[in-house]
């Protein structure tokens, strides 16, 4: 929705927060990119991983065991 604001059926009611980011992406504020998620930092806090998932984002973070 943020590269094409086409009006859809489906799109009727937005929230305001969506049409707030479409515009600050269309002002080129904020550039929306495609996380794989094999990079995906925000993994380690919002869901349960195995250690090696885990392990493999705080190197991502740049957190490092002493």
């Amino acid at each position: 929705m943020t590269k094409n604001d086409a009006c859809h059926s489906k799109t009727k009611h937005i929230s305001v927060k969506d049409h707030y980011l479409r515009d600050t992406v269309v002002a080129g504020e904020v550039v929306v990119r495609k996380v794989h998620t094999s990079k995906n930092l925000a993994d380690m806090l919002t869901k349960a991983l195995p250690i090696a998932k885990f392990e493999h984002c705080l190197d991502l973070v740049g957190v490092h065991s002493i």
